[in-house]
């Protein structure tokens, strides 16, 4: 039986099962956006164990990263909505 890998928060986004047309440049355009939005990922939760970071109490952190973690998610929603539109493109 063949065991199902889960996928990643931008594999999921990018929804990179769904190919129907199954051209090459689609799988190459949701790879590349998943990539994107899972490295903004690692990004952000790599902040919250740095050192540093571990003697805030959360008012401190949030105070501190607020805006990077809306810059985040800001890019990570215009990156999935760039794979839509890439698609688009690939499959005209």
């Amino acid at each position: 039986m063949e065991e199902k890998q889960e996928l990643t928060l931008g594999q999921q986004r990018v929804g990179v099962n769904f190919n129907p047309s199954q051209k090459e440049e689609v799988v190459k355009v949701k790879e590349t956006c998943a990539f994107l939005i899972d490295y903004l990922q690692g990004y952000k939760n790599s902040i919250s164990v740095l050192p540093e970071n571990q003697i805030l109490n959360p008012k401190e952190f949030n105070e501190k990263y607020a805006e990077t973690f809306r810059a985040i998610a800001t890019a990570q929603t215009k990156i999935e909505d760039a794979a839509m539109w890439a698609v688009k493109a690939v499959t005209k």
